[in-house]
């Protein structure tokens, strides 16, 4: 059994490749693969890079390559929304994802791709839309890892995926209003995508760098978030 990590970009795995011990780097595509060990699981990770796109394509690209994967975790950095209860440094897992931009947008408001019709995929006699849920034992799996560790705060809840990062309290607060999500990023919905095409199991850890507000960056601590994040991501390698 394989197990896939996968980070937007180089920054986010500076803590987790140490641990791998890397006995092997190869290229698959554009993508460079570092493969090791944690315990006896075999890991593989790669950086995908910002963005929907790059995230499909990559995992895409492994499954293909190494279809015995049965989970593949994605960690990053997120911005967690006022009303989540995060803070700075705080961990959050995702329980579900969201597509938060795909839909049509009228002077009424914004409707979803279920509001017009259109499932994003369907699989037998599935159909998703904007919301893709992460399997329940899954979860429960890893709660229970999670449920040992005291620090850092882990939280978990719905994600949203945008393409633009919101920027303003403003608009946090429309997106935490209209979908009671937890955190923003830009890559977990397509991975939950491809995932769900794949039948692989996905687990979404994010280090909250900043929260969502009016955009300070000096505000923002992502060294925080990266090592927290990648704390937590250990232990589920290491327990699963």
């Amino acid at each position: 059994m394989t197990y896939i990590l996968l980070s937007p970009t180089i920054f986010e795995v500076t803590h987790l490749l140490p641990e791998l011990g890397v006995t092997d780097r190869r290229s698959l595509g554009v993508l460079d693969l570092h493969c090791g060990k944690i315990g006896k699981k075999r890991v593989v990770a790669a950086i995908s890079g910002v963005g929907k796109v790059n995230t499909a394509y990559a995992l895409t690209l492994l499954f293909e390559a190494y279809p015995e994967t049965e989970t593949v975790i994605l960690s990053g950095c997120g911005g967690a929304y006022s009303g989540s209860g995060g803070a700075i440094g705080d961990v959050m897992i995702a329980t579900e994802e969201i597509y938060a931009d795909e839909g049509v947008l009228i002077e009424e408001g914004w409707l979803s791709m279920e509001d017009i019709g259109i499932p994003l995929l369907e699989k037998g006699d599935k159909h998703y839309f904007n919301n893709f849920v992460m399997k329940e034992e899954v979860l429960e799996r890893v709660r229970s890892i999670t449920d040992e560790i005291h620090h850092p705060e882990i939280i978990y809840g719905r994600f949203l995926t945008i393409s633009t990062c919101s920027g303003s309290s403003k608009r946090g607060s429309r997106l935490y209003e209209r979908f009671g999500a937890i955190c923003e990023n830009m890559e977990g919905a397509a991975a939950a995508h491809i995932a769900a095409i794949y039948d692989v199991d996905l687990i979404e850890v994010r280090g909250v760098s900043n929260l969502v507000e009016d955009r300070v960056f000096e505000n923002w601590d992502i060294r925080a978030a990266v090592k927290n994040c990648s704390e937590v991501v250990l232990a589920i390698l290491r327990e699963l």
